[in-house]
């Protein structure tokens, strides 16, 4: 299960599950864990919800473009 925590992390995260989708597509657990403790140490409140809503959407859009299931938790 990737874990996208860091503020970098959130913000790489689309290109890092498309280069897995497009290198092992039928060999991926398609959860995926958003952590906020980091992102809101590193960059505050109010900017880790928002990239953690950003990388939400982004990564549902991908999935939807692979055709692959994807579960997100925190």
């Amino acid at each position: 299960v990737p874990l996208f925590e860091t503020p970098q992390a959130l913000e790489r995260s689309a290109t890092i599950m498309r280069t897995c989708w497009e290198q092992l597509p039928h060999q991926l657990n398609p959860m995926v864990m958003l952590g906020y403790s980091d992102s809101n140490k590193l960059s505050g409140m109010v900017t880790s919800q928002w990239l953690i809503y950003q990388t939400q959407l982004s990564l549902m859009a991908l999935a939807d473009a692979f055709r692959q299931p994807l579960r997100l938790f925190h």
